[in-house]
């Protein structure tokens, strides 16, 4: 009887495991990263991968940045 212990419980950890990168898989694709983006004299929020070339992209501290750019202005507050 002993002897079945650790494949129940080799079993049960792999489900839970199994169960939680489930989880965290559809998270993931809920949750989008965003980026301001100026267009038309607005600001727009759009999910970084729909960013395309020559667009400008307004950011402030601690924002994820979106791939390569090119900073055309930087303001600081003191």
């Amino acid at each position: 009887m002993l002897s079945s212990f650790p494949l129940v419980s080799g079993l049960l950890g792999f489900w839970q495991e199994r169960g939680a990168t489930n989880t965290s898989d559809k998270l993931l694709s809920i949750v989008q990263i965003k980026a301001t983006v100026i267009g038309d004299d607005t600001l727009k929020g759009i999910p970084i991968q729909e960013i395309v070339l020559g667009e400008i992209v307004s950011f402030n501290a601690s924002d994820v940045l979106p791939g390569d750019f090119l900073i055309l202005e930087s303001r600081t507050s003191a």
